[in-house]
């Protein structure tokens, strides 16, 4: 048999990290993050690269000292994959220091069964390409179970500043019984493929699992927004028919 090229070797073991994930344990059993007292409802979250992205989560956290009051309540938790400590958070930290969570016990960074032609393709990605898709499944299918014990959860990426909230923004979610508030800023990027695909999937998705709408479907996939900050109450995400939506 003819050696291996380095090159095919590299992916091999890339192949194999990303499929060590899945030994870490069953995370259906790991209970959600308990809030840190009685009087806490609400979490601000992110998902974070690792210690390369400490600069951004300090900037974060100063952009957030000015637009969010100092006496507001709430907690907050970095998920990462394994590769940050306390020590490193230095000037990170607001009122208390940030929880810090393996994303791994919550269904992040764990691949999912795959078929031959998709551990092709997983082959043929670069390392940046499968974090990110791994970023995507976590932020759309596993936070809410992680946070499940609070009541609002407002998403800031470690690339986000946002300089005024205007007032307190989990205050006026709960006053107003809102679900999902996100930021109206639109992307540059087309995402056509997306735009093509999804309606077709929606309309497919609908039809199997015997679901009705009152919107021609193509009209409820128009604008591309960026998600990496948004406020959401948790338990509407808890439930059976959008956990089937989800998988579907």
């Amino acid at each position: 048999m003819p050696p291996r090229s380095p090159r095919h070797g590299a992916k091999i073991q890339k192949l194999l990290l990303l499929f060590a994930f899945a030994a870490r344990g069953d995370s259906s059993r790991v209970q959600p993050l308990q809030p840190s007292s009685e009087s806490i409802r609400n979490v601000l979250f992110s998902l974070t690269r690792g210690i390369e992205a400490i600069p951004l989560l300090q900037q974060r956290s100063r952009c957030l000292s000015f637009s969010l009051d100092r006496t507001l309540l709430f907690d907050e938790v970095i998920f990462h994959a394994g590769n940050l400590q306390p020590v490193q958070l230095a000037g990170v930290e607001r009122a208390r220091p940030p929880r810090l969570v393996d994303v791994r016990d919550y269904e992040g960074f764990i691949m999912p069964e795959l078929d031959h032609a998709s551990i092709e393709r997983v082959r043929r990605m670069s390392p940046e390409d499968i974090g990110y898709r791994h970023m995507c499944r976590f932020m759309s299918m596993s936070w809410f179970k992680a946070l499940a014990l609070y009541e609002y959860a407002m998403r800031v990426d470690d690339d986000v500043c946002v300089r005024n909230f205007g007032s307190n923004p989990f205050l006026f979610m709960q006053q107003r019984e809102l679900v999902y508030g996100y930021a109206v800023v639109q992307t540059d990027e087309s995402h056509a493929e997306t735009l093509a695909t999804l309606p077709l999937w929606l309309s497919s998705h609908l039809a199997n699992a015997n679901l009705t709408t009152q919107y021609e479907v193509h009209k409820l996939v128009s604008p591309i927004y960026f998600t990496n900050f948004f406020i959401s109450r948790v338990d509407w995400w808890l439930q059976a028919e959008v956990s089937d939506h989800l998988r579907g």
